[in-house]
């Protein structure tokens, strides 16, 4: 299932949830090479499966770190620690959990 990116470059900064929306992200920062997965990139993954892909798409991605992974529930004090998101853009695919959901929103608004 096709997933819409916003557009992407070195200063954009992305909540992503939902394993489509790993897939679609980790091949458009595989062909720019401007553009920095560790440092732009947060994933949210509330199933393991989707941890695994998020750590898999690092490495697609050609991230020479691991990818930044979010999982639900966060207490404020984790939230806090993703506040270099807020106000970043959103890339979410139809299967993500509403926890899931949730969280994405809390961090790019920063609630």
């Amino acid at each position: 299932m096709p997933v819409a990116l916003p557009e992407l470059a070195p200063v954009t900064r992305i909540v992503a949830a939902g394993g489509a929306a790993i897939v679609a992200i980790a091949r458009a920062f595989a062909d720019n090479q401007q553009l920095s997965w560790l440092n732009q990139v947060l994933i949210i993954a509330g199933r393991p499966e989707n941890r695994q892909l998020a750590g898999l798409a690092a490495i697609f991605a050609g991230s020479g770190a691991a990818s930044q992974i979010a999982t639900p529930p966060l207490d404020s004090g984790e939230l806090k620690s993703f506040s270099f998101f807020r106000g970043g853009e959103t890339t979410v695919s139809s299967d993500v959990s509403l926890n899931e959901r949730v969280l994405v929103d809390r961090i790019v608004k920063g609630s």
